[in-house]
C-alpha cells in the first residue's frame, strides 16, 4: 500500500461488519445499523436484470420475482443469476452505511455460522469474497463465529 492509501485509510476508514443469517443480514458501522431480509425482488417482465426492491416487498404494482438468497435452492428462472442478485444485495447494504463516503471503499468483516456454510457447500469464503468485493468492499475478512446483537 502506498503512503496515500495508508493516510486515506487512517482518516477515512469505514469498517463495516456484516452478520449473515438465513432470516436476516445485519450491516453495522460504528453506531449505524441496517437490518435486511436476505431477499431481492426483480422485475418479472423486464428483459434485463432490474432490481425493484431489497429486503422488503416492492411498493409498485409491477409483477416481480422474489429471490430468497439463502434458501439453498437454485433460481427458477434462466434469465437471472442468483450471484448477481446477492451482489446487488450487498451493494445496497454497504451503500446504506457507507453513505457519502462512497468514494472510499469499506473494509468488510463477514460474520456467519454453520447455517450459511451449509448453503454454500464449503465454498462460502471464495464466493462471498468475490461477491462482496464486486459490491464495493476494499477488503473482506471472515469471522466464522456469529456475534449476538
Amino acid at each position: 500500500m502506498s503512503l496515500i492509501d495508508n493516510l486515506i485509510n487512517k482518516y477515512f476508514d469505514n469498517d463495516i461488519e456484516v452478520i449473515l443469517d438465513l432470516d436476516q443480514v445485519v450491516f453495522r458501522c460504528e453506531d449505524a445499523c441496517e437490518r435486511l431480509a436476505p431477499i431481492v425482488y426483480l422485475a418479472q417482465d423486464s428483459s434485463e436484470y432490474q432490481v425493484l426492491a431489497i429486503g422488503k416487498v416492492p411498493e409498485s404494482s409491477e409483477k416481480f420475482i422474489r429471490i430468497n438468497l439463502f434458501d439453498g435452492k437454485g433460481l427458477n428462472s434462466e434469465n437471472f443469476d442468483k450471484a448477481v442478485a446477492l451482489e446487488s444485495f450487498f451493494h445496497f447494504g454497504l451503500s446504506k452505511l457507507n453513505g457519502r463516503r462512497d468514494f472510499f471503499r469499506p473494509r468488510v468483516k463477514l460474520v456467519f455460522g454453520d447455517r450459511i456454510s451449509r448453503i454454500f457447500g464449503g465454498y462460502e469464503k471464495m464466493v462471498l469474497m468475490r461477491i462482496v468485493g464486486n459490491a464495493g468492499a476494499r477488503e473482506v475478512v471472515f469471522s466464522p463465529t456469529p456475534q449476538v446483537g
